[in-house]
């Protein structure tokens, strides 16, 4: 075999190397990344977070108690069935997150058991806990400004019934002290379409090499 028949030849697995590179870039990367943008630049719905910040506080002067045991047992309350309960009679979730122009991989479903509601609904409701300052921050995620921010207070109100009832007989009883009140959110807060679709991107290109390195290997191990 001549050299420029060998030259021609290296040339042409060179050549079948690329395009199956190029084959794999496409369908690991290129297609997952296109898919995602589609989803998040054009289907996935908004969502806002309202938020407020609130403080327990004894007696007539609102001096501070027991600042980490009191927001420990209100954001145990927050996560409680009891709170999903009480917000699903006041506001009706199921008619919110289940409503038909909420997309169909972030929506509740229609019919939904109470423990899928209670599941669906405690990943949207979170708190914070400011040891120095000895606050604590609510946030409520919904499909619209306006029912986070009903959302949000609502979980309000039932912290102080919760306060309220946690030591009945104390001389000096606790009450819920609203230091902010539940925000109308202006900006939509989630998806982070951007940051959503780049991960996709460099989590494909990520799995290829991997793949790619893996199939190497067992291609190497073959030959021995």
């Amino acid at each position: 075999m001549s050299s420029l028949d060998g030259a021609a030849r290296a040339r042409a697995i060179r050549q079948a190397r690329a395009r199956r590179l190029a084959r794999r870039f496409v369908a690991w990367v290129v297609v997952p990344t296109l898919l995602s943008a589609v989803y998040y630049g054009c289907w996935a719905s908004s969502q806002y977070v309202s938020e407020a910040v609130v403080a327990v506080r004894y007696g007539p002067d609102g001096k501070e108690g027991h600042l980490e045991r009191d927001a420990n047992l209100l954001r145990a309350y927050v996560q409680s069935r009891d709170l999903v309960r009480a917000l699903d009679e006041a506001l009706s979730l199921q008619e919110h997150f289940a409503a038909p122009q909420v997309d169909r991989w972030s929506r509740l479903a229609e019919d939904a058991p109470f423990e899928e509601r209670y599941r669906y609904v405690r990943e949207r409701i979170d708190t914070a806990f400011d040891k120095t300052a000895g606050t604590l921050t609510v946030r409520a995620r919904a499909f619209t400004p306006e029912f986070a921010q009903a959302m949000c207070k609502e979980v309000l109100a039932a912290l102080d019934k919760k306060v309220s009832a946690l030591f009945p007989d104390d001389p000096h009883p606790p009450r819920l002290v609203i230091l902010a009140e539940p925000s109308l959110p202006d900006v939509a807060a989630l998806p982070k379409r951007g940051w959503r679709i780049a991960t996709v991107f460099f989590v494909c290109l990520a799995l290829m090499g991997i793949v790619g390195l893996a199939a190497a290997a067992i291609r190497e191990h073959a030959k021995l």
